[in-house]
């Protein structure tokens, strides 16, 4: 049985800030690959590209606005997940019982 990854990040070459961006589309497209992943990369709307299994939201105001918007919306999707590797806080409270939160390379990785 296959697990199901999602993967919350900020940007999506062409549209990237910088390193970050660079790794969370690689792991993107390395779990991909894998015949035993399910992955799933949720993106701002604004830097989403069109592309199979890459889902956008759209957000809006200041940067503390749009990174609170982007993990309300990881976190409603959760369920759907066994897991969730993201480079941004998560809200918690919403993702209903985490079997387990880990760190991977700075950033939380949940586990549910």
């Amino acid at each position: 049985m296959s697990k199901k990854v999602l993967i919350v990040g900020w940007g999506y070459p062409p549209k990237i800030d910088g390193g970050l961006d660079i790794v969370v589309k690689e792991l993107f497209e390395e779990l991909q690959k894998r015949e035993n992943i399910e992955a799933d990369l949720l993106l701002p709307e604004d830097r989403a590209p069109d592309k199979e299994n890459i889902i956008s939201v759209k957000v809006e105001g200041d940067m503390m606005s749009k990174a609170r918007q982007l993990s309300r919306a990881a976190a409603e999707n959760a369920s759907k997940y066994d897991i969730i590797h993201t480079t941004i806080g998560l809200e918690l409270k919403q993702v209903s019982s985490p079997r387990n939160i880990r760190i991977l390379n700075g950033f939380p990785v949940f586990i549910l």
